[in-house]
């Protein structure tokens, strides 16, 4: 009986879910409007919402990032999975996250007018993504995955990238500690997000996958997609902060964000190929 279940193969076109996505995707495109009118608000009316010259350079080129990255990425999964492909749904739950990921730092703008919608877009997304994951098989996922994807090469970058942050914050914290200095709200909410979900999520992926579990071939793309986005995405980001501030641009800076965008781009690429040698696209 094992023999033959591993010998299944799912048509092109039928996507190993539970049940529809007519409300994720409702839910999904309410997070795409509110996203792009609150960018567009923050780029047009950045002094009054950003209210200081240091946060206008930061938030605009977040901003940017969403309507020319996130925004993209978003709505692309969102139409491969409607069009039936495996590739789009895995990848969805990950642009959601990076979403939910970015507009966690909007929250710590002082009195923001848009606050609302920050927590909106944060709620609805983190709502979309864990209705995603339910609806997904992930048995079959494993089934159809096993051997077509590096399943611990993938693990172990995760946990690797987890391992890494983890010690870079508690370095920051112990920093703050022994200097005796006061945190931005920023920073206390990078703590918490990224100690407290981002890389639990990491440690937890990683690790299902190590072991070939079906979650963790469910999850694992989404979070290759999120990883590669944050390291990427901060590229322009860096560019534009310089220009603005008329300031030489960190040639080497980028040229590292780089190389560490490509430990997480380069297993994404080969997990998506393993998808396609799935059958399900």
């Amino acid at each position: 009986m094992n023999d033959i279940r591993k010998t299944i193969k799912i048509p092109p076109g039928l996507l190993p879910i539970k049940h529809g996505l007519t409300i994720e995707y409702v839910i999904s495109i309410i997070v795409s409007i509110i996203m792009v009118i609150t960018s567009i608000v923050g780029i047009l009316y950045s002094s009054v919402i950003y209210q200081t010259e240091k946060l206008s350079i930061g938030y605009i080129s977040s901003d940017l990032l969403n309507l020319t990255v996130s925004l993209p990425v978003l709505l692309v999964s969102m139409w491969l999975t409607r069009k039936g492909k495996l590739a789009g749904l895995l990848c969805w739950p990950g642009a959601l996250f990076f979403i939910m990921y970015i507009y966690t730092s909007y929250l710590v703008i002082p009195g923001s007018v848009l606050i609302i919608p920050y927590i909106f877009l944060i709620t609805l997304s983190a709502y979309s993504i864990i209705k995603i994951i339910l609806s997904i098989n992930g048995q079959t996922v494993r089934q159809q995955l096993n051997g077509a994807i590096p399943a611990k090469t993938t693990g172990f970058i995760l946990i690797s990238i987890a391992v890494l942050i983890i010690v870079y914050q508690i370095v920051r914290i112990v920093t703050v500690l022994i200097n005796q200095t006061t945190p931005d709200n920023l920073e206390l909410v990078q703590w918490i997000y990224e100690l407290v979900v981002g890389c639990p999520a990491l440690l937890i992926v990683g690790y299902l996958l190590l072991r070939r579990k079906a979650l963790g071939y469910v999850a694992g793309a989404g979070l290759l997609l999120m990883c590669s986005m944050l390291f990427i995405g901060v590229i322009p980001a860096m560019v534009f902060q310089a220009l603005s501030a008329d300031i030489p641009i960190n040639v080497i800076g980028i040229l590292i964000v780089l190389i560490s965008g490509m430990v997480c781009f380069i297993p994404f690429i080969l997990f998506m190929k393993g998808v396609a040698k799935s059958r399900i696209l």
